[in-house]
């Protein structure tokens, strides 16, 4: 597993990934219309790279259904007593940097997929964080003809901390 937000993660998942994806499309030759049913664009990024604009972006001006980890998890913990206290489980070690078991983070990813008509077009925001995670979303998407295009969004790090920090001061300001 990664750990979230050190400073390689990010690039280290990307990369790989692009490794990964290469494979597959060494392998896997991706059919053409009519043979896939849908589309879907999976975002990959440093938080404050953009993914969740972008996404959005995208989503509303071609229809797509927009899928962020952060807002499923949000709605998913406030309305799940079970999954909000398995994660409470994993608190301590995600303070140190560990990320959520990839059980639960695919279980939520998954479970908002199923309630999609299979031909939904997505754009997925942050959804993947680790390599397995990634493997199974692709091996998910293949199997249900998806036509799947990986974007790294390539921001320094630095610039990111700069809009996290944005972020934070607007959502205080906001409070007050």
């Amino acid at each position: 597993a990664l750990a979230c937000g050190s400073t390689s993660a990010t690039n280290v998942l990307c990369s790989r990934t692009a490794r990964l994806a290469a494979r597959l499309m060494a392998v896997v030759v991706f059919p053409t219309p009519p043979f896939w049913l849908a589309i879907a664009i999976i975002f990959l990024g440093y938080a404050g790279s953009g993914k969740g604009r972008q996404s959005d972006f995208l989503a509303k001006m071609n229809g797509f259904v927009h899928l962020s980890s952060s807002v499923l998890f949000k709605n998913r913990l406030n309305t799940d007593t079970e999954f909000r206290s398995q994660v409470a489980e994993h608190m301590v070690t995600m303070e140190k940097g560990s990320l959520l078991p990839d059980k639960l983070v695919w279980g939520t990813l998954l479970q908002a997929l199923m309630l999609l008509p299979d031909d939904t077009d997505i754009v997925f925001d942050g959804c993947t964080r680790t390599m397995n995670q990634m493997a199974d979303l692709l091996h998910y998407l293949d199997r249900l003809k998806f036509k799947t295009v990986i974007v790294c969004l390539d921001v320094p790090e630095e610039q990111c901390r700069v809009r996290i920090q944005g972020r934070s001061q607007n959502a205080t300001s906001e409070e007050k």
